[in-house]
């Protein structure tokens, strides 16, 4: 099926994005810029695996591969560079450095497990609102990546804190029989943070399955247990005034729930993210055996509250970590193991990520960039 669309190059301001970065610490590199022009470009898209824009005379200017194409590589022109279409929409630019690995590009197997506490049917996946160029993505943008997430067997999205409108979001999963995970990572400032998320999503709610009030704020040392258990009982008031009756939690390093156990007692459940790379004792190969161990561990602890391991990765490119390489196969290798482990209980599972996060610093084994399983866009 095809449609097709126009777009104005125009001379806008560059949208900035404040405040997103979700783990380490990470800050944006650069600001996004705009360039101006006058020419006609036609977005004609071929679902599901390429996005083809031309000019007014027909000739390509890039095209955007959001599958694993069989034999062709990404063409990109680079006279368009960075410039804004018109409503700041821009075609996405493809990640020519590596191919998407076979095991993302398939289609995710949906068992038909039940929903639980907390779910859709489906695996979840960590989404980046912020696109290659360190901009928010628009409307267009999000709708376009959660048709394609959809089609590869995710129902469930994770975002990350208020930097852009998570509203957005909340209407791109409901057209597409998605359920949203947005919150707050900080706890500085949660009826300010909170706020804002409420706004976005506008009395939106029968698209959001949890929010989380602080991500990882006790593993970074910004805060304690009992302060964070206290904030999402802020939080909780908060969103239940606004209309919220779903799920509300913290999240944090699943090390950090079995050393604190009170750390989720606040939370409908328990909410850990969990690297097997992180272990140096641990392979792409054993990486289903390995989050399933910790993931044992975590309903250990509990008392019978539901476990949802709400981020877990690998990279496609950095410095190894011992026994845990970060190359394409790998991460190949490392996803297909998660999802195999989690096929009878796949809302338990959000992959981390969908896309790379450009704006990310690279961090000390130059990984932090490079966790998406479907390039950059």
């Amino acid at each position: 099926m095809k449609s097709t669309a126009i777009f104005v190059l125009a001379a806008l301001a560059a949208q900035t994005v404040s405040a997103v970065p979700h783990r380490r610490d990470h800050k944006i590199l650069h600001q996004a810029r705009a360039e101006a022009g006058a020419v006609t470009v036609t977005k004609t898209i071929v679902e599901p695996s390429a996005v083809v824009w031309v000019d007014d005379a027909g000739n390509t200017v890039s095209t955007e591969y959001r599958g694993s194409p069989a034999t062709a590589a990404p063409e990109v022109n680079n006279k368009v560079g960075p410039a804004i279409f018109a409503g700041n929409v821009q075609p996405a630019v493809p990640n020519v450095n590596r191919p998407v690995s076979s095991t993302s590009a398939s289609p995710g197997s949906n068992t038909g497990a039940s929903v639980g506490a907390t779910g859709n049917g489906g695996y979840g996946i960590c989404y980046d609102m912020i696109n290659a160029q360190t901009q928010c993505k628009t409307a267009d943008q999000v709708n376009q990546d959660f048709a394609f997430l959809s089609q590869n067997g995710y129902k469930m999205v994770r975002t990350y804190d208020v930097g852009c409108n998570i509203g957005i979001v909340a209407t791109a999963a409901a057209a597409h029989g998605m359920k949203v995970f947005a919150g707050i990572n900080s706890i500085s400032n949660v009826a300010g943070d909170l706020q804002k998320l409420i706004n976005y999503i506008n009395g939106n709610w029968a698209a959001v399955d949890t929010v989380n009030i602080g991500n990882e704020q006790v593993n970074q040392g910004a805060a304690s247990a009992s302060q964070v258990t206290a904030a999402v009982a802020q939080g909780r008031a908060m969103l239940q005034k606004a209309g919220f009756s779903g799920n509300v939690v913290t999240v944090d390093v699943f090390n950090q729930f079995i050393a604190n156990p009170s750390l989720g007692s606040n939370s409908d459940y328990i909410a850990a993210n969990a690297h097997g790379f992180f272990d140096t004792t641990n392979s792409a190969a054993n990486n289903g055996n390995w989050l399933q161990k910790e993931y044992t561990q975590l309903k250990s602890i509990a008392n019978g509250k539901k476990v949802v391991i709400t981020e877990s990765g690998w990279p496609h490119a950095g410095s190894a970590n011992g026994g845990a390489s970060a190359d394409p196969g790998s991460q190949s290798t490392a996803i297909a193991a998660i999802k195999t482990a989690f096929a009878d209980k796949q809302d338990s599972l959000y992959v981390f990520q969908a896309y790379d996060a450009k704006y990310k610093q690279p961090g000390a084994m130059g990984i932090e960039q490079s966790f998406g399983l479907f390039g950059s866009n």
